[in-house]
């Protein structure tokens, strides 16, 4: 039996709705919003992973988290993402910086996935889109301030239930620093 898995920073409930209430303002026939609940930072897509591996990666993720401390991730800006591909989703970019970059790293070096990023661009994707024609001249008011600030102290195994009326996410681990 296997589980769909990623390992994703959680974003606050605040920042959550933030995203939500931002995204009122750019209805559009083309874009379907991310409900707020399923909005977060996936560091890496696992896929169907083998639920007798889940504890091996459990402990693992837990020895890679041990010796973190917290950081803040600084907001960039609202961008059609991915970039230097043709766009299919709205995203809240992040600077980087390297202690993003460096779990980043340690998360792939345990993980050996199939479905690793290309870049380390830390987004929160906010909608998808089929249709980039349709969109393109959309035009984002950019939020400013530290109330789109991220502080990063945990990140969480979740598994990914997909259904009907969108993908469901439920919290199968969390490893705090």
């Amino acid at each position: 039996m296997t589980k769909r898995l990623f390992i994703a920073i959680p974003i606050s409930a605040e920042l959550q709705q933030f995203f939500a209430g931002y995204s009122k303002d750019y209805q559009h026939p083309q874009i379907r919003w991310v409900p707020a609940e399923n909005l977060h930072i996936t560091i890496n897509f696992l896929g169907n992973t083998d639920i007798q591996a889940i504890p091996q990666l459990s402990e693992e993720l837990k020895k890679t988290t041990a010796d973190m401390e917290p950081f803040i991730l600084k907001f960039d800006h609202i961008i059609f993402g991915p970039p230097q591909r043709t766009p299919s989703m709205v995203w809240a970019q992040y600077e980087n910086c390297s202690e993003y970059t460096d779990l980043v790293k340690k998360i792939m070096g345990i993980t050996h996935s199939r479905f690793q990023h290309r870049d380390t661009i830390p987004h929160i994707t906010l909608a998808r889109f089929k249709n980039w024609h349709a969109v393109k001249d959309l035009k984002f008011e950019q939020p400013i301030g530290s109330k789109v600030e991220l502080e990063v102290s945990q990140i969480q195994l979740m598994e990914s239930e997909l259904r009907r009326g969108g993908a469901v996410y439920n919290i199968v681990e969390n490893f705090n620093f």
